[in-house]
C-alpha cells in the first residue's frame, strides 16, 4: 500500500471523482455528505478547482477527496478503510484556505454526519467546535407510491422555460438569499450533465408569476437529487411544494431512477414536507467551526 496525494485535474479526474463519490454513497451506512451531482455543481462556482480539490490515492485507487468551497467550507469524502487520512486531509484544506485569505483571523467550517463518531473525534482533536445542524438528507425509493397532492385554485404547474429564467433566478435569491446564483452561473449550469430541461418545473399563478420551483438533477448512477426546491414568501403553506414534488416524481419516471435524494434545510417545516412525499432515512449533517489566527 502506497499512499499518495496530488492536485485535482478536471480533464482527467472529473469522472474518477464522481465514480468514487457514487461508490461511497451506496456503501451503507458510510454515506458521507455529497453525491456526484453536488461535485459537478460545485465546479460552476469555482473555476480554480485544481487548487481547491486534493485527491488521496492508495497506489492507483482513489480513496479520499477533500474540497474547499466559499466561504471557508471544507468537505471531505473518504473510504471508510482510510479514516486515518482524515486529519491530513483537513489540515491541507485549512492551509489552502489560509493561503487564499487576506484576513488575519479566519473561521473555517467542516461537516460531519451526526452519528459519525470517528469523524467527530478527529474534528474535535483538530480544535473544531460544534455549531449547528447544517442539513437533513433524506432518501426515497422509486418504487414508493406517488404521494397525494393537488394545487389550489388559481395555480398551475409547467416547465420553467427560457422566458421564465429571470423569474427563476430572482426566486432563488428570494428563497435562499443566494447571491452567488447569477444569470451567468445558471446559463453555464444548464450545460451540466445533470441538468434536464424537463425536470425544472414551477408553480405559476394564473397571471404567470412563478411562486414555487423544483429541479431534479439526474446522474448516470440513477441518483436523482431534488435541488433546489422552494416557495417564495407569501405563498407558503398552500400545498404548492407538495403538488410540485408529486409532479416531479411523475416526470422523473422516464429516467428510471434508483433513488431520490434531497438535502433539506434543518427545519421542522422542511422535514414535514419531505416526509409527506415519502422521503425517509434521514441523516443529519452537522457543522463545525474552527478559528485560525494567522501569524
Amino acid at each position: 500500500m502506497a499512499i499518495s496525494q496530488r492536485a485535482y485535474d478536471h480533464t482527467s479526474d472529473f469522472s474518477i471523482v464522481r465514480n468514487f463519490i457514487a461508490d461511497i454513497f451506496f456503501q451503507k451506512p458510510t454515506y458521507q455528505l455529497w453525491i456526484p451531482s453536488r461535485f459537478e455543481n460545485s465546479v460552476f462556482y469555482d473555476k480554480d478547482r485544481s487548487r481547491h480539490v486534493r485527491l488521496w490515492w492508495d497506489d492507483d485507487v482513489l480513496v479520499g477527496v477533500v474540497l474547499v468551497d466559499p466561504p471557508n467550507n471544507i468537505t471531505s469524502i473518504l473510504h471508510n478503510k482510510f479514516n486515518h487520512l482524515l486529519p491530513k486531509m483537513i489540515q491541507w484544506a485549512e492551509k489552502t484556505l489560509i493561503n487564499k485569505s487576506t484576513e488575519r483571523d479566519l473561521e473555517v467550517f467542516a461537516y460531519s454526519l451526526k452519528d459519525d463518531i470517528k469523524r467527530i473525534s478527529v474534528l474535535e482533536s483538530l480544535g473544531y467546535q460544534f455549531i449547528n445542524e447544517s442539513e437533513h438528507t433524506q432518501l426515497r425509493s422509486n418504487t414508493d407510491p406517488l404521494p397525494e397532492g393537488s394545487l389550489p385554485h388559481g395555480f398551475y404547474i409547467k416547465q420553467i422555460e427560457s422566458n421564465d429564467y429571470d423569474q427563476f433566478v430572482n426566486a432563488i435569491k428570494m428563497v435562499f438569499h443566494h447571491d452567488r446564483f447569477t444569470h451567468e452561473v445558471f446559463t453555464e449550469m444548464r450545460t451540466a450533465k445533470f441538468f434536464k430541461d424537463d425536470l425544472l418545473i414551477g408553480v405559476f399563478t394564473n397571471n404567470g408569476v412563478l411562486v414555487a420551483f423544483a429541479q431534479q438533477r439526474v446522474d448516470e448512477y440513477k441518483i436523482i437529487e431534488f435541488e433546489p426546491v422552494g416557495t417564495i414568501p407569501g405563498y407558503r403553506r398552500k400545498g404548492l411544494a407538495k403538488a410540485l414534488m408529486r409532479e416531479s416524481f411523475i416526470r422523473a419516471e422516464k429516467y428510471t431512477p434508483k433513488i431520490f435524494y434531497v438535502g433539506g434545510a434543518p427545519t421542522e417545516e422542511a422535514d414535514r414536507l419531505y416526509k409527506s412525499v415519502g422521503f425517509t432515512n434521514m441523516r443529519i449533517i452537522t457543522r463545525w467551526s474552527k478559528k485560525i489566527h494567522r501569524d
